[in-house]
């Protein structure tokens, strides 16, 4: 039924008719070729990136090593093991446009990823007289090559022996493939994939108006459900407030003791702990000032919540957060981010995060 109400196009940049007559909330995947991309993975620590922050951490290393100004990218994350894999295809923006609406856009070679289902396969792509094959090892393309016609025989070797399961067209391709070609076991893209290259503006759901009579039949009926639920509630309520206004009346002296008791405990656990925070923070930070090496010096130290920011220059920063995770108090030490060195001296700039126990 879904199927139905909502149609699902693909387009390329040489495409130069339009996707019939789209509906709505139809799909039009802009196809962007692979021959205009780079492709290129980056490796992060779960320890020190989350999965949030990885693909700013992408962006930032792109505008730094990117061949265009106006570059775009699509970024397919997954973890492996202790780490965060980012599968990265980048183009320019200006090179790669669509004649047609188009609701997403994705590279060529992601969209056919994306019709895998086996974890280690290869996939040999095509465009006009070229040919690439993409190593799938743990749901992650560990490498794109371009086949070369005096590279044929080698490639052939490397793809017979690193999986039986090799999507692609025999026809079109220049390597001799022992095991049999396999056909993509979907028609679409997992929407993972598709949502990963989704434009803002686009909403993908189905036709509303299917849903229109239902739904308003859901709410004429929850409405007079409502209506009478409060009728009973405001009888139970009025009852209810009869007897609290007796009852408070008789416990009015009661109640004011215990409020004032309430109060002076709230007091005395509020000082009491800020007490002990100032006094475990106070040892920290005369065991920096003792144990940490004389070449170190502190620009900030923030606390909030049971953790101190601190951040700073010293001559080998890695070794810090080993020395603050020993001193008492301290559940745990380390570095945010990235330790840069500083060009006008030997020293290094860090940051470093201390859990206070």
């Amino acid at each position: 039924m879904l199927s139905a109400l909502q149609k699902h196009y693909v387009v390329s940049p040489e495409d130069k008719h339009t996707a019939g007559r789209r509906k709505r909330f139809d799909r039009v995947v802009g196809l962007v070729p692979h021959s205009r991309c780079l492709y290129k993975t980056y490796t992060y620590q779960a320890a020190v990136v989350t999965r949030e922050e990885v693909e700013l951490c992408v962006k930032s290393e792109l505008e730094r090593e990117s061949l265009w100004d106006d570059f775009e990218f699509y970024c397919f994350i997954k973890a492996v093991d202790n780490t965060w894999v980012a599968c990265v295809w980048v183009w320019s923006g200006s090179e790669v446009t669509f004649d047609v609406e188009v609701t997403h856009v994705i590279p060529a070679l992601a969209y056919e990823f994306g019709l895998t289902e086996h974890p280690k396969c290869v996939i040999l792509h095509y465009e006009n007289h070229s040919e690439w094959v993409a190593f799938i090892d743990g749901g992650v393309i560990t490498k794109i090559v371009k086949v070369k016609k005096m590279l044929t025989e080698v490639m052939s070797q490397q793809v017979n022996s690193f999986s039986d399961v090799i999507y692609g067209d025999i026809h079109k391709s220049q390597l001799n493939i022992s095991a049999p070609i396999t056909s993509y076991e979907r028609t679409i893209p997992r929407i993972a994939i598709l949502n990963l290259g989704k434009l803002p503006v686009y909403h993908d759901i189905a036709n509303p108006k299917t849903f229109y009579k239902p739904a308003l039949a859901f709410i004429f009926v929850s409405f007079l459900v409502f209506i009478i639920d409060y009728s009973v509630i405001s009888y139970k309520k009025d009852m209810i407030n009869e007897n609290l206004v007796s009852l408070q009346d008789e416990t009015k002296d009661i109640q004011r003791i215990r409020a004032i008791d309430a109060d002076m405990r709230k007091v005395i656990s509020s000082v009491a702990k800020i007490k002990s925070e100032q006094q475990r923070l106070a040892k920290i930070m005369d065991n920096m000032l003792v144990s940490l090496p004389r070449d170190t010096v502190l620009n900030q130290f923030t606390y909030s919540s049971g953790v101190i920011v601190i951040s700073g220059f010293s001559l080998d920063a890695l070794k810090l957060a080993d020395v603050i995770s020993n001193f008492d108090n301290v559940k745990n030490a380390r570095l945010i981010g990235e330790v840069v060195p500083q060009k006008e001296s030997d020293k290094q700039s860090f940051k470093i995060e201390v859990e206070v126990e």
